[in-house]
């Protein structure tokens, strides 16, 4: 007998000691009660707070709101006011033949103090959380916030009920959000949805009373990824088109475009307390159109064959290549580099004159340089290299629009079709009169090249026709921007100290009194295989109404 009573007393030391851990204190920040507390979290650290109860064995209230991350929360009390487990019936799940008590819960016991703290609750979500305890025996409690990103939660809590529900609006015991698809009437390839829901009977009541009618509105947002909660300033409703008034239990939205898979959550919002409470989002899969499906495929067919498609440049020969409208659709270029006793600079311009693109560039496998987003510009690159060596270009096409650019490539740099533009590639006006426009603009480095400038007369009716260019016709036009005033070629090696003025002025004779003149100036290299035209940024002027 007295054998197994020393056994039993060794276990009851050793899960006692078992439920021991260290943890690390924080500056003290206490919660104040009845308000909610908006709190920004940092990626993997925890956050500590304290909340005073008015007095032992008082009820408690918490929400917990993550704000678009999983938060994770556990909620302590002070052990002071344990003493021993409780004895329970031998009936009992949780009733020890061994020790004849009841297991004593996880106790935690923070660093300098020695002070131990019971787990009274926790959890991990991205949806609000809530925790209730009837009767917290203890004068104060500890909640530790924490999460994997940096990211916002709201902590409401409180010892009043009265005060939680006029808190949050409140739910429906039927939480479900019920949805049918049908197609427009006025397009077949648009969907409306119809959705459903049971109005909180806490609600009907109120609007019964003949209560402000516009105290609760039901909203619904649709997004690509669930949404549980809504944060001030984070998420905003169109209120006109996607809410209706507390009297309503249904909502259709209208002429939705299949593009995949959505998801529907249904807010439900106080006017007084400007806080909202959610359902579980609902996955809405909206029909597949024939045609999107036919168009997607072939997308994908083309997307396939142009990856595996390598296309070798030569050295000092322009490619020109327009993608089709395919997001991702890829154009890949190999160079190798030719046979020297000795390291050469390859030196790589790409010019992106139409959509947007992706440009990244490879060395013997190994990426170098990678740029995105990249529209009406030009890169140029210098990577050095030695015999044989291959570098590869990869360029995707950044939207489902079409994007045009031509790609050069060469070891021998003086063959470079693209003129230098200059830091302030603007050109500037001077000043107008009735009948004349003073420009200037700023030389490029190139040695041998030729100015044109072309000018149109802009009217209300030109300002608002819309002109659709494809991209082959916006990379090389195959006619002028407007009308041409001048061209004229200049050689620096010909004239070299007039090559030393940064500025180049030009006077336009013969415009017409109070008119407004859109001028445009291009430069192109002059003596070199595959010349290549750039553009100014244009220059509106208005001439003055009398002379």
């Amino acid at each position: 007998m007295a054998a197994r009573f020393f056994l039993a007393f060794l276990f009851l030391i050793a899960v006692l000691e078992a439920t021991h851990i260290q943890i690390e204190r924080v500056p003290q920040t206490n919660l104040d009660d009845g308000v909610e507390h908006a709190i920004r979290l940092v990626k993997g650290r925890n956050s500590i707070f304290y909340f005073h109860l008015p007095a032992p064995k008082t009820p408690l209230f918490m929400f917990i709101t993550p704000c678009g991350s999983q938060v994770h929360w556990k909620l302590y009390s002070p052990t002071n006011y344990i003493t021993h487990p409780a004895n329970v019936h031998p009936n009992s799940a949780l009733f020890n033949n061994l020790l004849h008590v009841r297991i004593p819960p996880l106790v935690e016991v923070t660093g300098e103090s020695k002070e131990e703290f019971t787990l009274l609750g926790g959890q991990g979500d991205e949806r609000r959380m809530h925790f209730f305890n009837n009767a917290v025996d203890a004068d104060y409690v500890m909640l530790n916030l924490s999460s994997t990103e940096d990211t916002t939660v709201r902590v409401f809590i409180t010892t009043v009920q009265s005060k939680l529900e006029k808190q949050y609006p409140p739910l429906p015991r039927d939480g479900q959000l019920q949805h049918d698809i049908y197609n427009d009437h006025d397009h077949f390839l648009f969907y409306n949805i119809k959705f459903r829901w049971q109005i909180p009977s806490a609600i009907e009541q109120y609007s019964s009373l003949n209560q402000d009618p516009h105290r609760y509105k039901f909203c619904i947002m649709l997004t690509q990824k669930p949404l549980y909660t809504l944060c001030p300033g984070k998420n905003i409703i169109n209120e006109a088109e996607r809410c209706v008034n507390q009297t309503s239990n249904e909502m259709i939205i209208k002429k939705l475009k299949s593009k995949g898979d959505l998801f529907a959550t249904l807010f439900i919002q106080d006017s007084e307390s400007q806080r909202t409470s959610a359902l579980n989002p609902i996955q809405v899969k909206l029909p597949i159109d024939p045609i999107d499906e036919e168009i997607n495929i072939r997308r994908k067919t083309i997307r396939r064959e142009d990856a595996s498609t390598v296309v070798q440049l030569i050295d000092g020969v322009v490619d020109e290549w327009v993608f089709p409208p395919i997001r991702g659709d890829i154009r890949n270029y190999d160079f190798i580099i030719p046979n020297s006793p000795r390291p050469v600079n390859v030196e790589i311009v790409i010019r992106v004159c139409s959509g947007s693109i992706e440009i990244r560039i490879e060395k013997n496998g190994r990426r170098i340089k990678a740029f995105s987003h990249v529209s009406a510009s030009i890169r140029r690159f210098a990577i050095m290299g030695n015999s044989k060596e291959f570098i590869r270009i990869q360029i995707l096409n950044h939207k489902n629009k079409e994007a045009g650019f031509d790609i050069w490539t060469s070891t021998r740099p003086e063959l470079n079709p693209f003129p230098q533009l200059p830091d302030d590639p603007n050109l500037h006006a001077q000043g107008s009169k009735c009948d004349t426009a003073d420009l200037q603009f700023y030389r490029v480095p190139d040695q041998h090249v030729a100015y044109c400038l072309y000018m149109e007369r802009v009217t209300f009716a030109s300002t608002f026709k819309q002109k659709r260019v494809n991209a082959s016709e916006e990379c090389w036009p195959a006619h002028p921007p407007g009308e041409l005033v001048t061209c004229f070629e200049e050689d620096k090696a010909a004239d070299p100290e007039r090559a030393k003025e940064e500025l180049i002025h030009m006077t336009v004779p013969g415009l017409r009194p109070d008119t407004v003149y859109r001028f445009m100036l291009t430069v192109v290299t002059m003596g070199k295989p595959y010349p290549r035209e750039l553009k100014y940024k244009p220059q509106s002027i208005h001439t003055a109404a009398k002379c």
